[in-house]
C-alpha cells in the first residue's frame, strides 16, 4: 500500500508560524501568477482574497 501524503494549512498557528513558513510561498505564487497572465495589479486582489493585509502584510487572524 502506498504512502499517503497530505499538507497541513495551520493559518491560526497552533502547529506553526505561518508567516514565516507559507507566506513567502503565498507571495512569490501570487507575483508569478499575475506575472505569467501579464496584470501584475493582479496580485494584490489575490493575496487579499488570501487574507493578507494590505497594510502590514500578515495574514488577517481568523480569515478562512
Amino acid at each position: 500500500m502506498a504512502a499517503k501524503r497530505r499538507i497541513v494549512f495551520d493559518k491560526d498557528r497552533t502547529l506553526a508560524d505561518f508567516e514565516n513558513t507559507w507566506l513567502p510561498a503565498l507571495l512569490q505564487s501570487a507575483y508569478a501568477l499575475a506575472d505569467t497572465v501579464g496584470r501584475a495589479n493582479m496580485d494584490g486582489a489575490m493575496l487579499g482574497a488570501g487574507g493578507r493585509d494590505p497594510v502590514t502584510g500578515r495574514i488577517r487572524p481568523g480569515h478562512q
